[in-house]
């Protein structure tokens, strides 16, 4: 058995949150539904993963930004280096892998050392300001929309190009970053919730009910619905306009964290504690492989043979397996750092001193 630190729940929940987004990332690409999510829509279940891996990113940086055994400046540096290498990764796949989480973790770790060390009502009006500017910004005809094998841009200008990346929906700025900021000020809370039931669980499932009560709200404000069902299984088809999408799915993240948190918080068996570690420290390679592996899907298959869900649910779960096969052999093979974080350590070099 292992000592557990107590965090060992933050690498379980990366290990949900990644196989959680590839998941749902290889089920709308490779299904070509990407003209069935719209600003309006998200998917309940499908998209609280990728807002548990933008969550757990911000209150990763804050929890670094803590530990006073690690330089502020080397610190920040660091995050710079490490969101220019995911932002140019991101971009070799801008073409062809619409849910592109690479993209986004680059910017939010290139934006991450200038709101860092603000404090705590400057970041938490940033959270709140963000997701108030999401909502404003679905009532708008922007410029930029997102295609399978393409990005389409109206006129192709620099306005475009700037809409594509800071807000089409899925995975660019907005509203994603409202989940990272979420999640620095989570990082600064106490992060060892005593009891399974702390003030901040109960304050959570609360917020949850009151999201149903936001969603009615907004189906009488908005009127409309998709008219075609992309996922026809419950609960997975169950969609949230976005004000009660942001109200769930945060309540949802710290709700998840603190119950991790507790249960995890006694010893462990030693294999599962570095075989979790391991994955969640591999996770950008992970999703590296999963998006090359569907970008050569796109480009090698007939598209109506993911007409049929079974196949579409399959196939997402082969990219999963592989995408852990093809790290853990490069680890074992080549280096004992994944693909994507021996360049991040190559390039940015440690965060510590």
């Amino acid at each position: 058995m292992s000592k557990s630190s107590g965090l060992i729940g933050i690498d379980i929940a990366y290990v949900v949150a990644l196989i959680g987004t590839i998941f749902s990332s290889v089920f709308f690409v490779v299904g070509g539904r990407m003209h069935m999510l719209s600003h309006e829509h998200y998917f309940l279940i499908l998209d609280f993963f990728p807002s548990l891996f933008f969550f757990l990113n911000g209150m990763t940086v804050t929890l670094t930004m803590r530990d006073r055994r690690i330089s502020t400046r080397r610190l920040q540096a660091y995050l710079g280096k490490r969101g220019s290498i995911l932002l140019l990764l991101g971009l070799l796949f801008v073409k062809s892998w619409d849910l592109n989480l690479l993209l986004a973790c680059g910017i939010f770790y290139l934006l991450a050392p200038v709101v860092a060390e603000w404090n705590n009502i400057i970041l938490r009006t940033l959270c709140i300001a963000s997701a108030l500017m999401t909502v404003v910004l679905i009532n708008f005809d922007l410029p930029a929309s997102v295609t399978t094998f393409s990005v389409k841009l109206s006129g192709a200008d620099g306005k475009d190009l700037l809409a594509f990346l800071m807000f089409n929906g899925y995975f660019s700025v907005l509203p994603w970053i409202t989940f990272f900021l979420a999640g620095m000020l989570y990082g600064r809370s106490e992060m060892r919730p005593r009891g399974l039931y702390p003030i901040s669980s109960i304050v959570c499932v609360v917020a949850m009910a009151l999201a149903f009560f936001v969603e009615e709200y907004c189906k009488t404000l908005y009127g409309m619905r998709d008219s075609v069902d992309t996922i026809s299984v419950f609960p997975f088809s169950f969609k949230f306009y976005l004000p009660a999408f942001l109200i769930f799915s945060i309540a949802s993240c710290i709700l998840f964290l603190n119950v991790l948190l507790y249960v995890f918080r006694k010893d462990i068996p030693l294999k599962f504690e570095q075989f979790v570690q391991s994955f969640s420290s591999s996770k950008y390679s992970i999703y590296f492989f999963a998006s090359f592996l569907g970008f050569i899907i796109l480009n090698s298959s007939n598209t109506v043979a993911f007409r049929d869900k079974f196949v579409i649910f399959f196939t997402a779960i082969t990219v999963i397996v592989l995408s852990i096969v093809l790290t853990a052999q490069w680890k074992k093979r080549l280096t004992q750092n994944a693909p994507v974080e021996w360049l991040i350590k190559r390039i940015s070099g440690s965060a510590k001193k």
